[in-house]
């Protein structure tokens, strides 16, 4: 099978860890991937450093963007059958082009949908969806709301393939991250107003009497983290806090963590630092506006709270401080619902059997 992905953000986030998962378990199953991108180093560097460089740099900028089109079209007259696997709907007008200039029938072209956002109505989205074979939601929750518009779209195109992650196996804990005897609540991801840092700050002001520290992996702008640091030394709470900055090996990190705490503001399409905690074995705390309820039950396999509810997180946290019989029980419980329901290997035979179904 050839795949050609486009990933097209200047920053790296979910979708961009989805397209790299997908692309080494593709490889290793013996596929054809390309990956083009925008020219964007930070972007590039991470494929590049997991083995998958970029076949190519292109504007990609959607609807204005006749340069990629031509490009790709040119890639793919040279093509057999290929699949060109789009993360936004930017990118899948830049990809319907290219197939019409390229003049390939054997082209089919799938859309994984990473937001819960309602589908656009216009009669250039009619004509751009008609001209997808396949979306991909990767929650009901994304399906749903991007139905709520009621766009015009064929229903029997559109599938629900929950995310999963696959997750190196875990090493020792690095060297330069230090070991403690204090119980180590951890986040990581990237670091904006959306993911609740601010919240949690909030909750943890008032468990100072309690024993913990608090590991932050991920990056931000000097606009996003400067404030969050001003508001930890205003709480009284910055000693305990390390900040650890982007991780390429965060996964060594996660099993030293007591609990993973993930206390997104916004509706996660899925959020996969959940399942980083899971997988890990260890009991993650999150809130329940987002895909969470789909795969979680609270109080079973992690524990949900309200969004921007510091009250709510502090006493979710309160009880996995101090609770060793709650805490095993729920880590034991998510690692097992990761097992049986979410494991990257029954997610990318989903995949599969979506690019089987379009060709």
């Amino acid at each position: 099978m050839h795949v050609i992905h486009l990933v097209s953000n200047n920053t790296w986030g979910g979708g961009e860890q989805y397209v790299l998962d997908l692309s080494r378990a593709m490889v290793a199953d013996g596929h054809h991937i390309e990956i083009i991108t925008r020219p964007v180093s930070d972007v590039i560097d991470r494929f590049t450093g997991c083995g998958l460089s970029p076949v190519a740099k292109m504007p990609l900028r959607g609807a204005i963007d006749f340069i990629s089109a031509v490009r790709l079209g040119t890639r793919l007259r040279q093509c057999d059958e290929v699949i060109v696997h789009v993360h936004n709907f930017k990118d899948a007008i830049v990809a319907t082009r290219a197939r019409a200039l390229s003049g390939n029938s054997k082209v089919r072209i799938v859309l994984t949908r990473h937001l819960v956002k309602a589908g656009r109505t216009s009669s250039m989205y009619r004509d751009l969806y008609s001209r997808l074979d396949a979306v991909i939601f990767v929650s009901d929750l994304a399906r749903k709301e991007f139905l709520s518009s009621n766009p015009p779209i064929d229903r029997e195109k559109l599938h629900v393939v929950h995310n999963s992650i696959a997750s190196p196996r875990a090493t020792s804990l690095p060297e330069d991250i230090s070991r403690t005897d204090l119980p180590v609540i951890m986040h990581h991801g990237r670091i904006s107003p959306e993911k609740g840092l601010d919240v949690l700050f909030d909750a943890l002001s008032t468990l100072t009497d309690l024993p913990w520290i608090l590991r932050i992996a991920g990056e931000g702008s000097a606009r996003n983290v400067g404030p969050l640091k001003q508001q930890s030394r205003r709480l009284g709470i910055d000693s305990r806090i390390e900040w650890l900055g982007f991780r390429p090996d965060v996964h060594s990190i996660i099993p030293s963590a007591s609990i993973g705490v993930v206390p997104s503001t916004w509706r996660e399409p899925f959020g996969l630092a959940v399942l980083d905690y899971m997988a890990g074995a260890v009991p993650v705390v999150t809130t329940d506006n987002g895909a969470q309820p789909e795969y979680l039950t609270s109080g079973k396999d992690a524990i949900l709270v309200p969004p921007s509810d510091a009250g709510a997180l502090a006493g979710a946290l309160r009880t996995l401080l101090t609770d060793d019989d709650a805490r095993q029980a729920i880590a034991a419980a998510g690692a097992e619902t990761f097992r049986r329901s979410l494991s990257y290997p029954r997610f990318l035979q989903n995949i599969y059997s979506i690019y089987q179904s379009v060709r």
